[in-house]
């Protein structure tokens, strides 16, 4: 299990909320960073005593006995980002990057709101984000042929990725450079391959809502908690631990297992060991579902990108062009349902999916290289040799609303008073399973409870 604390220095006479976030996604940092950044503005704002003022300052919002936050993130998986993940192949000797992949979210999409699209200003001004001027096409079906095109998706020319890597997007927000020079301080906390299950504790005394985390994989008792986040959607699944003795409000479980489909994703990280001389960077597969030949041509692919071609990208290994190859939907689902994959080893369900969409992708090279006009067929190319493949599994890539009645696209964030309890993520808000959605839902849920908090004092 890795550890990470990133101190932060408050007045002592902040009170202290200690809060659980269960995932590293954008949705749980995005809160973590809302918090977090509350709180070194009070830092910011004078005493009472040195400025001469009443303990109300001239904004209406005091600093003395103003909420802190003790936050604590724990993420399942081995690495943060959830789903803006970056797969980084080490040496040897585990010094340098050889190989790197974004392997979950390509990009952010155009923002939608006013509040995501400062939030982004910000983000390009600190440097954490940069464009992406990669060559984009779509194939497309017609008839008994198919087509490409690139360079057509003009309404989505502003295309920025994380530097140098999605995931480091989420790494910056967990960041800070606050002198560490008071009495007391406040702390993130970011524990990795942790899996936990939460029970909610009430205490009669003093009527305290108390969040008790356990670890899934060792039952070992982590900690308690004032306040408990969560970012993923599946936590509240009947199969899953996460949340068995929660005892969670009805009308939030009930909607979140019946009103969202999670939509299953295939991906393969795959090396060459000098550039592939394909004449774009990016290609979308679209309608596989209604034209035979796409299915004939591309199998299972939906998406491809030279990772290599993204701004920052830089490995040990200079020559090698890196990219991410990831399947539609309904083919990962077809492929993930096959009788061999029931049941399988995690390690066996990669190999299939590395073995078909490497297939399907070589496969597919010699008629793709022939970018604007009907393939009758198909062009030589020399492929240069495969230096690094892996296949990862998506069980929730996107969410699906499949209700009519779905409330989650018209929230931002689900707050629970009487438990004490949080939920956030991107299949919150009208532009769910985008980053915008994440971030916003994130962003608001934290706000919520700083007004919760700071009425609380």
């Amino acid at each position: 299990m890795f550890q990470r604390t990133v101190a932060l220095a408050f007045p002592s006479s902040s009170r202290r909320i200690k809060v659980a976030i269960l995932g590293s996604g954008l949705s749980g940092c995005s809160a973590a960073n809302t918090l977090v950044e509350y709180s070194k503005r009070q830092q910011r704002l004078p005493s009472a005593g040195q400025s001469g003022l009443s303990n109300e300052h001239k904004d209406g919002v005091s600093s003395i006995n103003e909420p802190i936050f003790d936050i604590t993130i724990c993420e399942a998986g081995r690495g943060i980002g959830g789903r803006m993940s970056t797969r980084k192949v080490m040496d040897d000797e585990g010094g340098t990057v050889k190989y790197q992949f974004d392997h979950g979210c390509q990009y952010i999409f155009p923002p939608k709101t006013n509040e995501f699209q400062q939030e982004l200003a910000r983000w390009r001004e600190l440097g954490w984000i940069k464009q992406w001027n990669g060559k984009f096409g779509t194939v497309r079906g017609s008839g008994e042929s198919v087509y490409s095109v690139v360079g057509e998706n003009g309404v989505e020319d502003e295309r920025y990725v994380g530097v140098p890597s999605m995931n480091s997007i989420c790494e910056n927000m967990l960041q800070t450079n606050i002198d560490q020079s008071s009495e007391c301080e406040s702390t993130i906390t970011v524990l990795t391959q942790t899996h936990v299950s939460a029970e909610h504790i009430s205490s009669n005394s003093n009527n305290n809502h108390v969040w008790q985390l356990q670890n899934i994989k060792n039952n070992e008792l982590l900690d308690t908690f004032d306040w408990l986040v969560v970012t993923d959607r599946n936590s509240a699944a009947p199969h899953r631990k996460d949340l068995r003795s929660a005892d969670l409000d009805e009308h939030f479980r009930k909607p979140i297992n019946e009103s969202i489909e999670s939509l299953k994703s295939c991906t393969v990280m795959l090396a060459f060991e000098k550039r592939l001389p394909l004449p774009f960077d990016v290609m979308r597969f679209d309608n596989h579902d209604t034209n035979a030949m796409m299915k004939q041509n591309f199998g299972m692919l939906g998406w491809i990108a030279r990772d290599s071609s993204k701004p920052g990208r830089q490995t040990d290994e200079s020559e090698v062009d890196c990219w991410v190859l990831q399947s539609t939907a309904d083919e990962a689902t077809r492929l993930l349902n096959r009788i061999d994959l029931k049941g399988a080893p995690l390690d066996t369900i990669r190999d299939a999916i590395k073995d078909a969409m490497v297939q399907d992708f070589l496969k597919a090279i010699p008629t793709l290289m022939n970018t604007q006009h009907q393939h009758t067929k198909a062009v030589a190319i020399e492929i240069p040799n495969v230096v690094y493949a892996a296949g990862h599994r998506w069980g929730a890539a996107f969410p699906k609303h499949i209700t009519h009645d779905c409330v989650f696209p018209t929230k931002e964030f689900h707050f629970d008073v009487g438990k004490h309890f949080i939920a956030c993520g991107d299949y919150f808000t009208p532009y769910h399973g985008s980053v915008e959605s994440a971030w916003l839902s994130g962003h608001a849920a934290a706000q919520e409870l700083l007004r919760f908090t700071s009425k609380a004092k």
